[in-house]
């Protein structure tokens, strides 16, 4: 089986094209896409999983999750560019994995058995250098050579000697094995390394540290940034392969001290979209936050410098919430409103936001569940409704649950009026008091 994965695989890599050879394709428009696996055990029911679709090359990937099985299949739904994708999939802690499987738009349906289990096994790195011995966090990747799409990783909290152990989940065969460390001076950066082409065994495998080389990273400066983002404010940025969002940026939060930002991260030169955050105070107790992107940028090896100017914002999605009864507006006190969206009849949330309430009339920006970017698809979803309010003199606070199924959300603001929504339960929560309070 591993050879005929690794054969496969091969011929994958050798027959994709280069992204920056000729004009970029146009075709990167992402559509509303399910995938149905089918034939679960009957283990898994009411468990959770989770699914990723991960570009064979760059390891570009989006995932979607499920919190709750009652039936012998799980839907997964999310937005994406139609295509050919390698399939990581979890269940608790079994994992499985199909390579290259073409995903249309609209339902795809995948027994399980159509995939392959992955193995749990070993990899120790031999004779680390002092430098990354103690108190430092390390991690793993196992990726197909020649490429950035990873089977899977690991990380350990603190590296306390020359031996470290890892425990990934793959299938036996050659793979390209890259290691991380945080840099001793900013523990945002990292410092990298490539074995390439390791024989990867089943159970236990041993590689000394001098077979790793440096593996350099990508790095991209944002000129002009405008002072509203400067003094400590924390920037973000992601590298979206186009029509997917995927948190590609090692270095993906610093804090902006002056008009231009450096961000280095560890890629494939090739077209990306450009995405950069901010978070943004809004006042004393609360924060915002501001999106922008730079579509299909070439990015490549080395330095690469981008004027501020040319990042667009995208559109937001809003739920504003009308007629709030007083009992949930803060005065004086912090009262929070959240908001999820959820595929109709089920548990699978794919979309939050939340804030502070303050007003009768509340508007929450929604984000993606599984990455840190604006949700933009418009659909028919249940809306859950919270407010979290405290309860100092006992320590404790009360989420109130409100819900409306089925509702059609429009991309830009879709008004809700409180109204509409049915109670759902109240969840009551005691708070740890602190020492010394």
């Amino acid at each position: 089986m591993a050879t005929a994965m690794s054969k496969h695989r091969a011929k994958l890599t050798a027959t994709v094209r280069n992204p920056n050879e000729g004009d970029p394709p146009k075709d990167d428009t992402a559509e509303p896409i399910s995938i149905s696996v089918t034939g679960l055990p009957s283990g898994y029911h009411n468990s959770w999983g989770n699914l990723a679709l991960r570009q064979p090359v760059n390891g570009s990937s989006f995932w979607a999750s499920v919190d709750k099985m009652a039936d012998p299949s799980a839907s997964f739904a999310f937005a994406a560019v139609p295509g050919v994708y390698d399939i990581h999939l979890q269940f608790g802690s079994s994992r499985y994995f199909m390579p290259s499987r073409n995903i249309t738009a609209g339902a795809n349906n995948i027994p399980l058995s159509a995939f392959t289990p992955l193995e749990q096994i070993s990899v120790t790195i031999t004779d680390i250098p002092n430098r990354y011995i103690g108190s430092m966090e390390g991690s793993i990747r196992l990726m197909y050579p020649g490429t950035l799409s990873e089977l899977d990783s690991n990380w350990v909290p603190s590296i306390s000697g020359s031996s470290t152990r890892f425990s990934v989940f793959v299938i036996p065969g050659a793979y390209d094995v890259h290691l991380r460390f945080p840099d001793t001076d900013d523990g945002m950066l990292s410092r990298a390394y490539s074995a390439p082409s390791i024989n990867i065994k089943a159970k236990d495998n041993a590689i000394p540290f001098a077979a790793f080389g440096i593996f350099e990273p990508i790095s991209i400066t944002v000129t002009g940034i405008p002072s509203q983002y400067i003094d400590g404010k924390v920037g973000a940025m992601f590298l979206n392969a186009p029509g997917l969002i995927d948190c590609f940026a090692e270095n993906d939060a610093i804090r902006l001290e002056g008009s231009s930002a450096t961000f280095t991260m560890f890629a494939m030169p090739g077209i990306y979209n450009v995405a950069f955050t901010f978070e943004v105070g809004v006042g004393d107790d609360d924060w915002g936050f501001s999106a922008y992107y730079v579509p299909r940028k070439n990015i490549r090896a080395g330095v690469n410098t981008i004027p501020f100017s040319f990042f667009i914002s995208p559109p937001r999605m809003l739920i504003t919430i009308t007629g709030i009864p007083d009992r949930y507006i803060g005065d004086g006190d912090r009262k929070w409103a959240s908001v999820r969206l959820a595929a109709p009849g089920t548990e699978n949330w794919v979309a939050s936001g939340w804030a502070l309430s303050r007003e009768f009339s509340l508007a929450i920006s929604l984000k993606d569940r599984g990455i840190d970017w604006l949700f933009n698809t418009p659909g028919t979803y249940d809306v859950r409704l919270g407010f979290e309010v405290w309860e100092n003199e006992k320590w404790a606070w009360t989420e109130a649950v409100y819900s409306v199924p089925s509702r059609s959300i429009s991309t830009g603001n879709t008004a809700i009026p409180f109204a509409e929504f049915t109670p759902v339960e109240q969840v009551q929560n005691t708070a740890m008091l602190l020492e010394g309070r």
